[in-house]
């Protein structure tokens, strides 16, 4: 049943859909990215498990998520966690007159979300040590996996979590040399994976296949793996996906 389920996204269906109207929102996200992550709640979620939103920054990828899951009529919502904090880059690239790096931006955020605030639940604060809901997870999207801590807590707590045939997983920095512990670890744990698709220059996603064990998450952290290890699932490939299914 994954196989049909998985092919379905591997068609890229939400090319063919209008962008999300994010309205004033700033965002880092590409045009198809929003439109992936609104499809995604919309036509594959089934209220198996919760939506998180790691990483959202202004509110622009929880606006795409929370507009699939209005047009869904499911029960649910989102839960969205980030630091609310500018950091350098986004200050200098996207702040203009609203915020400088360092500068919290929660306030912008919730201006942003307000159309949808009874949908999100959000989690204002470092993720090291952020309460996590309990219960499985069908769709997880990944973008502050920016150092190896955050991406070890990820894989460590909710991975375990994910549902095999239904679970999806979204890397938004996995086309990027920068955060080589996210392709580390998802090579480490491809036997539990299928390549579904990339968007250009952005987010990959991931299909679970089978359930991944709290051993098995545990053993795919960076912290605990000696250099020659993290080396050899490090490898660089042309794109995501190229020589397999798997990631």
């Amino acid at each position: 049943m994954s196989s049909v389920v998985w092919d379905r996204i591997r068609a890229r269906p939400w090319l063919d859909e209008p962008p999300v109207d994010i309205g004033a929102t700033v965002t880092m996200l590409h045009s198809e990215e929003l439109r992936m992550l609104r499809w995604l709640v919309r036509e594959h979620y089934t209220g198996a498990g919760h939506i998180m939103d790691l990483g959202c920054f202004l509110g622009g990828s929880t606006v795409a998520l929370a507009q699939g899951l209005q047009a869904s009529g499911k029960p649910g919502w989102i839960e969205t966690f980030d630091l609310f904090q500018a950091e350098d880059y986004a200050g200098e690239l996207y702040g203009g007159d609203q915020f400088r790096a360092g500068d919290r931006v929660r306030h912008i955020f919730d201006r942003n979300v307000a159309p949808y605030s009874r949908l999100v639940r959000v989690t204002d604060g470092d993720f090291l040590t952020a309460p996590l809901p309990d219960g499985p997870i069908e769709i997880l999207f990944v973008d502050l996996a920016k150092w190896h801590t955050l991406n070890d807590r990820i894989v460590e707590e909710l991975f375990p979590r994910l549902i095999p045939g239904r679970s999806v997983v979204i890397q938004q920095d996995y086309v990027w040399s920068c955060c080589a512990w996210i392709h580390v670890a998802m090579e480490k744990l491809k036997s539990s994976f299928s390549y579904l698709c990339h968007v250009e220059s952005a987010s990959v996603l991931f299909g679970l296949d089978r359930p991944i064990s709290r051993e098995e998450a545990s053993a795919a952290k960076w912290s605990v793996m000696a250099p020659g290890e993290r080396d050899a699932y490090s490898r660089p490939r042309s794109r995501p996906g190229a020589a397999r299914s798997g990631p």
